[in-house]
């Protein structure tokens, strides 16, 4: 988590909340629908709305979702400046996260009404549920709002990839962890980096360091670490 933390900190933070003002900010339009991406499967509105405050809070029925509560606590905080705590007694108002071992791998809900319930197969399915929420969400005074509803959808394609050519064309660090987030936030289950062609070779080996063109290899662990946690899996490219 604090890698994300220094990240946001940094001047290319607004190139991360520009993408979740992408995701959530046309909500305050008034529309009668949220920009969901993509149309759930099963959505029903039930009118009205509930409230996100500073009272509310993010709940973890299962432990296994506890690295998904911060995520989502840092997403909210960033982009609606309302900091949420993360407990497992639940309270109206609050966000709850929990595993239902009857729904399939990603298939998920989100239900809304004196608390929003993100239910999910597994991880990844609770995670997508959360993004879903997040593109709900419109800013208010006081926090942020969700309209009461209920939502079923699961990916209509089990491969869901972004191709990023860092051989060819390079990119940072800083940038990879953006697109990790930019991932999340439009559900896209798998980054494949291109590491290496004739332009350079940007995969570390230990055996023969001086393979690697100076100035553009990386070690992984930042972006693996990062991607697990917001359900992004790396795929190294030939």
């Amino acid at each position: 988590m604090g890698d994300y933390t220094r990240m946001i900190t940094t001047p290319k933070a607004h190139t991360v909340l520009w993408m979740l003002g992408l995701i959530v900010g046309s909500t305050a339009c008034s529309e009668p629908e949220p920009p969901l991406v993509p149309w759930p499967s099963s959505i029903e509105f039930h009118g009205g709305e509930m409230a996100l405050t500073p009272a509310s809070a993010i709940v973890v029925q299962h432990s296994e979702l506890d690295a998904l509560a911060s995520v989502l606590a840092e997403e909210i905080s960033l982009a609606f400046g309302l900091d949420m705590g993360i407990r497992s007694e639940t309270h109206p108002g609050d966000i709850v996260l929990q595993l239902d071992s009857q729904m399939l791998a990603e298939e998920y809900s989100v239900t809304s009404d004196s608390m929003v319930v993100v239910t999910g197969g597994n991880y990844i399915g609770v995670a997508l549920g959360t993004t879903t929420l997040l593109q709900a969400l419109a800013p208010t005074a006081t926090g942020a709002a969700v309209p009461h509803m209920r939502i079923y959808d699961s990916p209509q394609s089990s491969y869901r990839g972004l191709l990023v050519d860092v051989a060819r064309q390079w990119h940072s660090i800083e940038t990879l962890k953006q697109i990790v987030v930019m991932c999340r936030l439009y559900k896209i289950r798998y980054l494949q980096l291109h590491l290496t062609d004739n332009q350079s070779f940007t995969f570390p080996s230990e055996s023969f360091p001086s393979l690697a063109t100076p100035g553009r290899s990386f070690s992984g662990g930042t972006t693996v670490s990062r991607g697990v946690r917001r359900n992004a899996r790396r795929k190294p490219g030939p």
